[in-house]
C-alpha cells in the first residue's frame, strides 16, 4: 500500500514528531511505501539519527510563507497513486482541502493535541468579513480575511477525513462534542526497545541523593515552573535531590528565561539543571541514572516520553489532565496528581524515594503491563486496522 504523511512540521524533535517517524518506519518494515509530507524540514534539529530513514517531500522556504500557501503548494506533491493518507495536525487539513482528485479511499486524522475548539462550530464567511467597518490596520483586515480562508478550507478538508484516531479519552470526546463523530482510541507508541534492559539491571535501593528527570520541549504547557517548586520543597525538607529537565530551550526563549530566574529567586540552581538537544545515547544513560521520572504538563499532550521510562523501569509522576493517565492507575502502575500542583508533586516523589519496597512494585508491574501495549508495532497495526477499514 502507498500511503501518505502529512505533518506540519519536522523541525524539532518533539513528541509528534517522533509518532511520524516511528510509524513510518514501521509502515516500510511492513513493506508499505510511505511517503511523508511536510512544509517545513529540519534535519538536524528533528530527530538527526532517525528521519534519514525517511522519504521525505517537503517545499521551498516553508517557513516563510503564508500557512494556506505552503499547504496548498504540499498538496500539489501528494503523489497522486497514493492510496491512504494520515495526518498529524489541524493544519494539514489544509493541505486535504487542496488535493488534486484523486482515488485515495482512507484518509485518517491523527489527534495528539487538543481538538481545535473553533473548527468543529466556526463559520466561515468571507462576506461577513467584507461588511465590516473598515479597519485603518491593513494588517490586521488582511489577518482577518487570511484566517477565514485558512478556517474555511480547514473545514473543507474536515469533510474528506474518514476516521479519527486519538491517544486518549479526552481527545475522542472533543472530536465526538465539536463533530458529532465516534474517534478510535488506538493510544500511540514508544522507544521500548533501547530502554527495556535498564528495567532489568535496575535496583530500587536507598541512595544518598536522587535523580529526577523530566523530558520535553520547553513550552508553557509543560509546566516544568511545578517541577521546580516541587524541587525547593524536597531540599527544604532536607531530602537531597538532582532535578535535571531536558528539551530545547530556544523555542519559547521567555519560557525558558522564566524558568531560570525561578532557580534563582529559589535558591535551587545547585538542585536544578536544564539540559538542551542530547544524542539517544546520552538519553539512555539519563534514563539509567535517573530514580524517578516526571511528565507534570497542563494538558496539550499524550506522553511518549512516559512509557519510555516506563520501559527503563523508572517509577512516573503524571498529571491526571495527559492521555498517558488513560493507562496508568495511581500507586498502582504510576503516581497521579492534579495540574500546577507542586506540593501533590513533591508528595509523590517523597513517596518513590522513601517507600522502595511499593516503588520496585509499581515499577514493575507498570513495566509488565504497559509496554506491550505501546509498542510502535503494536501502534501501527492499530493504525493499518483504521487504514484499511
Amino acid at each position: 500500500m502507498k500511503i501518505g504523511m502529512l505533518v506540519n512540521n519536522l523541525e524539532v524533535s518533539g513528541g509528534y514528531q517522533k509518532l511520524v517517524i516511528r510509524l513510518a518506519q514501521q509502515l516500510m518494515r511492513l513493506k508499505h511505501e510511505v511517503i511523508v509530507y511536510s512544509p517545513v524540514v529540519d534535519k538536524n534539529q528533528c530527530y538527526p539519527d532517525s528521519i534519514g530513514d525517511l522519504n521525505i517531500v517537503t517545499i521551498e522556504n516553508g517557513s516563510n510563507k503564508p500557512l494556506s500557501e505552503r499547504f496548498r503548494e504540499l498538496a500539489q506533491k501528494v503523489a497522486p497513486d497514493t492510496q491512504a493518507i494520515i495526518i498529524h495536525d489541524e493544519l494539514s487539513l489544509i493541505a486535504i482541502a487542496c488535493l488534486p482528485k484523486t482515488q485515495i479511499k482512507s484518509i485518517v486524522w491523527m489527534l495528539n493535541n487538543q481538538f481545535p475548539e473553533g473548527l468543529g462550530k466556526y463559520k466561515a464567511e468571507l462576506t461577513s468579513i467584507a461588511k465590516t467597518k473598515y479597519v485603518s490596520n491593513k494588517d490586521k483586515r488582511t489577518d482577518l480575511i487570511n484566517n477565514a480562508n485558512r478556517i474555511h478550507l480547514m473545514k473543507k478538508g474536515l469533510r474528506k477525513i474518514t476516521s479519527f484516531a486519538v491517544y486518549d479519552s479526552f481527545n475522542g470526546s472533543l472530536v465526538e462534542k465539536h463533530l458529532g463523530k465516534k474517534a478510535d482510541f488506538v493510544a500511540a507508541g514508544a522507544d521500548l526497545d533501547q530502554f527495556i534492559p535498564l528495567s532489568k539491571a535496575r535496583k530500587y535501593i536507598e541512595k544518598s541523593e536522587y535523580t529526577i528527570l523530566s523530558v520535553g520541549v520547553l513550552f508553557p504547557h509543560r509546566r516544568y515552573e511545578d517541577l521546580i517548586l516541587a524541587t525547593k520543597l524536597l531540599v527544604d525538607e532536607n531530602k537531597p535531590m538532582k532535578t535535571i529537565i531536558v528539551g530545547r530551550q530556544d523555542l519559547s526563549p521567555e519560557y525558558f528565561t522564566l524558568l531560570k530566574n525561578l532557580t534563582k529567586e529559589l535558591g535551587v540552581q545547585k538542585h536544578v539543571t536544564f539540559m538542551n538537544y542530547v544524542t539517544d545515547k546520552e538519553m539512555t544513560e539519563l534514563y539509567k541514572k535517573s530514580d524517578a521520572f516526571i511528565f507534570i504538563n497542563d494538558g496539550f499532550t499524550w506522553g511518549i516520553s512516559v512509557f519510555e521510562a516506563v520501559a527503563a523501569g523508572l517509577p512516573c509522576v503524571i498529571t491526571d489532565n495527559i492521555g498517558a493517565a488513560d493507562l496508568i492507575t495511581n500507586r498502582k502502575t504510576g503516581w497521579i496528581v492534579k495540574p500546577q500542583s507542586p506540593r501533590e508533586v513533591a508528595d509523590a516523589i517523597n513517596d518513590i524515594v522513601t517507600d522502595r519496597k511499593h516503588t520496585d512494585s509499581v515499577a514493575k508491574e507498570a513495566n509488565k503491563t504497559l509496554a506491550e501495549f505501546v509498542s510502535w508495532s503494536a501502534y501501527t497495526q492499530r493504525m493499518l486496522k483504521l487504514i484499511k477499514a
